[in-house]
């Protein structure tokens, strides 16, 4: 039997909802309540699975009602019952497991609950890898499975969450950056849902992915998940900090960041992170080449200075190096195409000149 619970204020719509509820022969309704906030303090005790959760309510409204049960218990399912417009429930169906529209219709009630049994047995089975793609475009997978986010914002919230992992973030700070075109209100209901539709998401990944929210604060928890962010900031970190010298996996840190941080999907507030792995790209670029050149390997300095001024074209020290090192190849040719090449993305990109020392490099 699937546990469940009903919240409505209106007790013949729960007297409905629990009749049609027992009829399935599956849905066990452990307690049914006019008041959410009894229903929220009944919650742990109970540990339902499926909650029937009416949106408009005088004490607390369904959406917030949802969000509170599910920081008690993330996996459990939550199915709306609303008298919105069909119009108004889109912005819903998706974010939770399901909608029951006012009056209930007992024909579209057995469709939800059928959904409600099939989602509850899949869930018994736990995802095993998370792959999460960030340089380039933005795709997730859960076994394999694409991640299907439905709406757009659903994604964008787990994306924005993601970049600032393991920080506690207020509910207005992320409105800000995602959403300011919107209504405070409006901005609240889309954050709301957004929540509702990710912690579905990922109900099967809980020991892998775990949306926390306390104080009014949301944080994101990630563990043993396979994402090209973790290891490019690890690879980083393993060179800013721990002043590591093996350059071995650089070529590939490098195609990543290339790529851009979700640079397809048009995140303005990814490009200051964006913006962040690049600068600290350049600065281990620069160490390497120096490094190499120390060691006498002038070609690999070469090669690192080549992507570094590709990345930052108005590093002056890297192109002074880079200059002087075709040069003392005899690559004269190869310098002067260089020095052309930085002169014409200089005028065209930043509307500058190459420096009087790099003039001076290339005579």
């Amino acid at each position: 039997m699937i546990k469940s619970i009903i919240v409505d204020d209106e007790w013949y719509t729960l007297e409905d909802i629990k009749e049609m509820a027992e009829d399935t022969g599956f849905i066990e309704v452990c307690g049914t309540y006019e008041n959410p906030l009894v229903a929220l303090s009944e919650c742990k005790k109970l540990m339902p699975q499926v909650a029937f959760v009416d949106i408009e309510m005088p004490e607390i409204d369904g959406l917030t009602l949802a969000e509170r049960l599910l920081e008690i218990n993330p996996s459990l399912q939550i199915v709306f019952i609303t008298a919105y417009s069909q119009y108004a429930v889109q912005a819903f169906e998706i974010n939770a497991l399901d909608y029951v529209m006012k009056p209930v219709v007992r024909e579209r009630f057995i469709k939800m609950a059928e959904k409600v049994r099939k989602t509850v047995r899949t869930e018994k089975t736990i995802a095993q890898n998370i792959h999460i793609q960030c340089f380039g475009g933005f795709n997730v997978k859960i076994d394999n499975t694409p991640v299907k986010w439905e709406r757009a914002k659903a994604e964008e919230l787990f994306a924005y969450l993601l970049t600032n992992r393991n920080k506690e973030i207020y509910k207005d700070v992320i409105i800000d950056n995602l959403w300011p075109e919107y209504e405070p209100a409006k901005a609240l209901v889309i954050l709301q849902t957004s929540v509702c539709r990710l912690r579905n998401i990922f109900s099967r990944c809980r020991d892998k992915v775990s949306l926390e929210y306390s104080g009014g604060k949301y944080s994101l928890e990630i563990k043993a998940c396979d994402c090209d962010l973790f290891y490019t900031e690890d690879f980083l970190k393993s060179f800013l900090i721990e002043n590591d010298c093996d350059y071995s996996g650089l070529e590939k840190v490098c195609d990543l960041i290339e790529q851009g941080y979700l640079s397809m999907n048009g995140y303005l507030w990814s490009y200051e992170k964006d913006e962040e792995l690049k600068k600290q790209l350049c600065q281990i670029l620069l160490n390497a080449a120096e490094y190499y050149r120390k060691n006498e390997d002038d070609r690999s300095a070469v090669r690192y200075l080549y992507k570094l001024v590709k990345a930052e074209p108005c590093e002056e020290e890297a192109n002074i190096m880079l200059i002087k090192l075709l040069l003392k190849m005899n690559e004269r040719e190869k310098a002067i195409s260089h020095y052309m090449w930085l002169e014409r993305i200089l005028g065209e990109e930043y509307g500058l000149k190459p420096s009087k020392q790099i003039m001076q490099a290339i005579i």
